[in-house]
């Protein structure tokens, strides 16, 4: 089983262009850290790039879109629910009238 691992291991670790050459194993960190994030992109830029600024401009958008009129059109969808009680065959309705978001 050692040997069949090890094949499976050089045969799924060679690269193109290196044929014969195995991977060295990845070293994986222990904690948390920063120190990579920049990795062969070089050093971070004193001032931003504009562009990027607005890069996530679309997601907080839609996310704004969603907590102001996108819930109100989402309940207008929701149809009612109704079932009777077998007891006493009254009906009964339920639906959603309003919805609100807080912090916890």
């Amino acid at each position: 089983l050692d040997s069949l691992l090890q094949e499976i291991f050089e045969f799924t670790c060679l690269t193109p262009g290196r044929m014969g050459q195995v991977l060295p194993p990845l070293e994986y960190p222990t904690k948390p850290s920063l120190d990579y994030i920049n990795k062969g992109f070089g050093p971070i830029p004193k001032k931003p790039k504009e562009p990027l600024q607005h890069l996530g401009r679309p997601h907080v958008e839609s996310f704004n879109f969603m907590l102001k009129d996108g819930m109100k059109f989402a309940l207008e969808d929701i149809k009612p629910v109704e079932f009777e009680i077998p007891q006493t065959n009254d009906r009964v309705s339920l639906w959603i009238t309003d919805v609100n978001f807080s912090t916890p």
